[in-house]
């Protein structure tokens, strides 16, 4: 296990055989609170039209994300265990693997939480954490929604932080094609025009990305879970709600405390 400032990194959940013939790991992060079918969809199709089977799709459920001031309340846990549920679904269905869950920041919060001096989860420390358990050949794609694009300049050290990692934008509305990414994107007056044409150079060659998962959220807190299931959401991830009892929804009564 590799070490740093921060503490033990966790694992790489990617096999010695499975590293030799990668060319690129497609680090997807957030909050994943919950995930929907697009956020996997995306990103193996992101994956297999740049890299086919030479690429990695890596997610990393963030434990505690410096950009949104209001969470669900939904525990770490209950997030990881979403999403690796949400991976397994689509990896049964299409056969395919090359796609795993990678929980260092969830790990490396409760070691902060223990030591009572809990930060945010920021990116920058995550690849560079990634970085010290791959072979240098192995290029790291941040995969970044268009909405996170245009707020990039805001993240920690966002220019140190794309040259650890080149970015693969999914865009998604309102921010919905390449010109409409360089016109966000330059409203910060922080990006170079070269700078710009780079990012948008980094557009994902996928479909635009409409599932949310506040959206997915609000139907779960209206109590329409197969409304959600319609909106995205994993039928196994819909069942593990139902019997934990997230998002407000009533806990099963297979499940149900005396």
């Amino acid at each position: 296990m590799g070490r740093d400032r921060l503490g033990p990194i966790t694992p790489l959940p990617i096999n010695a055989r499975e590293l030799r013939g990668l060319h690129a790991v497609l680090l997807f992060g957030g909050s994943f609170d919950p995930p929907h079918t697009a956020h996997v969809a995306a990103g193996e199709m992101a994956r297999d039209r740049l890299y086919g089977d030479r690429g990695w799709l890596l997610f990393v459920p963030a434990a505690r994300s410096p950009s949104k001031r209001v969470d669900s309340g939904t525990s770490a846990q209950s997030r990881l265990r979403m999403l690796c549920l949400a991976t397994a679904s689509v990896i049964q269905l299409n056969g395919a693997t090359r796609c795993s869950v990678w929980a260092d920041e969830i790990d490396r919060a409760k070691l902060s939480a223990a030591r009572a001096d809990a930060t945010p989860s920021y990116t920058i420390d995550t690849v560079r954490r990634l970085r010290t358990l791959l072979p240098s050949r192995i290029a790291i794609r941040l995969v970044v929604g268009s909405d996170q694009a245009a707020e990039f300049h805001r993240w920690r050290q966002p220019r140190n932080l794309l040259t650890l990692a080149r970015p693969l934008v999914l865009l998604r509305e309102p921010i919905d094609t390449p010109a409409a990414l360089w016109t966000a994107m330059s409203r910060s007056r922080f990006w170079s025009t070269d700078e710009l044409r780079t990012w948008c150079e980094c557009v994902a060659p996928v479909p635009l990305m409409a599932n949310s998962s506040t959206a997915l959220r609000g139907a779960i807190e209206r109590r329409r879970l197969s409304q959600a299931v319609r909106l995205g959401l994993s039928p196994s991830v819909a069942a593990y709600i139902r019997n934990e009892g997230l998002y407000g929804v009533r806990r099963s009564k297979a499940r149900a405390k005396p």
